[in-house]
């Protein structure tokens, strides 16, 4: 399942931050960063996935711009997804990460 192929460790950031905001956070984390890192999921008040700003992106933005002027959708996929799923989700798109939700649509 989706849930046992995931990498536990990810960066989510609130919808209302910049990206000012977002790369301090980033760099305060230094030591705690995942050694992959592709996207910044942001998420809202409920930790749902409102969509996901590619790394290059947010180091291109300029600091006062809001995150989610550079967000773009993200396909997620539920802890019970099968893997084969995943799998098939990743080869028809161009995807680098996907974020894994619970029942309850929260980012885990």
């Amino acid at each position: 399942s989706a849930g046992r192929m995931m990498q536990r460790a990810y960066v989510a950031v609130p919808n209302f931050w910049t990206l000012g905001k977002a790369l301090d956070y980033l760099r305060a984390l230094r030591d705690d960063l995942p050694a992959q890192l592709y996207d910044v999921f942001v998420v809202d008040p409920r930790h749902r996935v409102a969509g996901a700003v590619p790394v290059g992106q947010l180091l291109r933005g300029g600091r006062s711009q809001k995150i989610t002027e550079l967000m773009h959708e993200a396909y997620t996929v539920f802890t019970d997804t099968d893997r084969e799923d995943v799998a098939n989700l990743f080869k028809r798109t161009t995807l680098t990460s996907v974020p894994v939700l619970d029942a309850a649509d929260r980012l885990i």
